[in-house]
C-alpha cells in the first residue's frame, strides 16, 4: 500500500510540473483571473517576481492589499517599505 501511495504521489508531482509549463494553468495556480479585462484582475499573494512579471504582462499600475495590516509580517514589510 505504501509503494502504491509513493507512486502515486511521483506521478502527481510529475503532473504538476509538466503543467506548469502551461501558462494558463500557471495563472489557476496564481489564482490569477481577469476580473474586467484592461481594467481590473485579482490574484493570490504573489512572489514578488510573479508581481512583477503579472504587472507588465498586464500593464497593471495599481496594486490593492485586501489582507489588512500586519506590520510586523515578512510580507507586510517588504510591500511597504
Amino acid at each position: 500500500m505504501k509503494i502504491r501511495l509513493l507512486i502515486l504521489f511521483f506521478l502527481f508531482v510529475q503532473f504538476i510540473e509538466t503543467m506548469q509549463g502551461i501558462s494558463w494553468f500557471k495563472r489557476y495556480l496564481d489564482n490569477f483571473h481577469t476580473v474586467e479585462k484592461g481594467k481590473l484582475y485579482r490574484s493570490k499573494q504573489l512572489s514578488a517576481r510573479k508581481l512583477k512579471k503579472y504587472l507588465k504582462k498586464y500593464g497593471i499600475k495599481s496594486v490593492i492589499n485586501l489582507r489588512g495590516m500586519n506590520r510586523y509580517a515578512p510580507w507586510w514589510q517588504r510591500e511597504f517599505k
